[in-house]
């Protein structure tokens, strides 16, 4: 058993079609059914299941699939410990972001960026539950997102910053005024609101719940960017965590009152693998700046 003939195995499982697989590996696809087919005859089983072209995991193959992926993913971190041990060099940091979190993400980078020029960043911003599974697919490095709402036992969870839901309005609306936000003054506007799956949708969910109070929501969006778009035009108050704003000098976060309204910044890493000194010595940068 050969460690190519794995990594076939994998792509060909993710893929569910040879072509596709044998084109993303940049083999022949007669390459890669040879490869896999000397694969099921020393294991002695079937891993697909072949109906005219089209192809299918057998049992066995779905039983054999996370040993599978185990090993190429070990086998890639043994690569990637054995190359960083000559120490930190032109590398590729992949970091998974929710919009929150962007005030401890700019200041990183630009010190990141001043020390080691040659690295490279690959920045994907998602919503915090997507960037769990991109975490468990190891498709990121690290992800800066808020507190894990639900414990995960594979995460590391590294708490960087204090955030808080607030009202979102430009620095000329009459809310700018007040000091903080209550309930019954949200009912009086129109209301714009992130979309069900983040994390201050949930609180805002939870604050409503709590409070016992029926508000205007006239939006729900999953792009923030748009969202303080709109904000910006006064005809709807937002309901944001405060770092959203960061460095917006058209809008001004003020604090809701009466209610469980704290959120935590937090880096979150995966337990098991190895961690290149690229990503410690970013990780290092954020918690300091």
């Amino acid at each position: 058993m050969e460690l190519r003939q794995l990594r076939y195995f994998v792509e060909s499982a993710e893929q569910l079609n040879f072509t596709k697989a044998a084109k993303t590996l940049f083999i022949s696809q007669s390459t890669l059914s040879q490869q896999i087919q000397q694969l099921e005859n020393e294991l002695g089983i079937p891993l697909f299941e072949r109906v005219g072209k089209r192809i299918f995991l057998s049992e066995e193959g779905k039983a054999f699939l996370p040993y599978a992926k185990q090993t190429v993913f070990d086998a890639k971190q043994g690569q990637l410990m054995i190359k960083d041990m000559v120490g930190l060099k032109h590398d590729i940091l992949r970091i998974g972001i929710t919009w929150g979190d962007t005030c401890a993400l700019v200041p990183a980078m630009t010190k990141y960026n001043r020390q080691y020029p040659d690295v490279r960043f690959s920045i994907y911003y998602r919503e915090a539950h997507q960037l769990l599974e991109m975490l468990h697919e190891h498709e990121i490095d690290l992800a800066l997102s808020f507190n894990l709402l639900i414990e995960d036992p594979t995460i590391d969870e590294q708490i960087i910053f204090d955030s808080q839901l607030c009202a979102i309005v430009p620095t000329n609306h009459p809310l700018t005024r007040c000091k903080t936000v209550s309930p019954k003054q949200l009912t009086n506007y129109n209301l714009a609101v992130p979309m069900q799956g983040m994390n201050a949708r949930r609180l805002y969910d939870e604050y409503i719940r709590d409070n016992d109070f029926d508000v205007q929501t006239q939006i729900e969006i999953n792009d923030v960017y748009a969202l303080l778009h709109l904000l910006r035009t006064g005809r709807w108050v937002g309901i944001l965590a405060d770092t959203v704003i960061y460095s917006e000098e058209r809008l001004k976060a003020i604090p809701l009152e009466n209610g469980n309204t704290k959120m935590k910044g937090a880096i979150l890493t995966m337990k098991d693998g190895y961690q290149r000194n690229s990503v410690k010595e970013f990780i290092r940068i954020v918690c300091t700046v």
